[in-house]
């Protein structure tokens, strides 16, 4: 859920880079496994909100999707670089053992992509892509590291500082802390008061001693604790708080193609 909401703020912010949802990565694996329930594309379209996308696939230069290999239980991420018609994947705990499974879940992905996008790409004046034939790459320079615990953190620090290198000097700890003050204090996060409110109730302060201009970098800290713990709860908060442009009314009638 926290990538999730990461690559929400970041579709804020980028008008010509598109951040997908894990959704996205989960409905493409299931609709390859045999056993498992397939997901209809107007599901995938309204679950992952592609509908603010629609008719915009020509301003789009490079599409970010995070991908979960859940053998391992590892992420990784899967970069559509549209103009070159490349496909980089960004696996921070490469494993040979894993490598063709990773790549499977990459491919899969790229075939759902062209069959969502494909009625964006039907008329003459669309552009086109085939996205499965993008030629899957290893971007030389990939950051690799030994915890598999920061898997998540790897690739939403590469969704937001894709051309940085700001792996340099990496520190789990400072790196989870500060990607934690970013997501609570970021302005579209319209629950960051109560959020640190409860917070701070939970850690034994007193009501009523909230006072957003005296917040100190701690008790946002705290606050994130909160948001972690509660990460499943927060999923009907987070449809209902999503930032405007995207958010999905049911009482509105939901369209199935983009």
């Amino acid at each position: 859920m926290v990538v999730n909401i990461w690559a929400a703020y970041l579709c804020r912010t980028n008008s010509d880079s598109w951040f997908l949802p894990t959704f996205f990565g989960e409905h493409a694996r299931l609709n390859q496994d045999p056993s498992a329930v397939h997901v209809s594309m107007a599901s995938t379209i309204v679950h992952c909100r592609l509908q603010r996308f629609h008719r915009r696939l020509k301003h789009c230069v490079q599409i970010f999707i995070p991908l979960h290999d859940e053998i391992t239980n590892h992420w990784f991420l899967l970069v559509m670089k549209l103009k070159d018609k490349i496909a980089e994947l960004w696996d921070f705990v490469p494993e040979l053992t894993s490598l063709n499974r990773r790549i499977e879940i990459a491919r899969a992905t790229m075939l759902l992509l062209q069959t969502v996008f494909a009625s964006a790409m039907s008329k003459s004046s669309d552009v086109y892509y085939n996205f499965p034939s993008f030629r899957l790459s290893f971007p030389e320079g990939n950051p690799t590291t030994y915890n598999k615990y920061d898997s998540g953190i790897y690739i939403m620090m590469q969704m937001k500082c894709y051309s940085d290198k700001w792996f340099e000097g990496y520190n789990s700890e400072v790196m989870r802390s500060a990607v934690a003050l970013e997501i609570v204090n970021n302005q579209s996060n319209e629950l960051l008061k109560s959020v640190i409110t409860a917070a701070m109730k939970g850690k034994g302060f007193e009501e009523g001693g909230y006072n957003s201009t005296e917040t100190t970098q701690a008790n946002v800290v705290v606050a994130t604790e909160v948001v972690a713990s509660e990460c499943d709860k927060a999923t009907s908060i987070i449809h209902e708080k999503s930032p405007n442009g995207w958010k999905c009314r049911s009482h509105r009638k939901r369209k199935s193609r983009v």
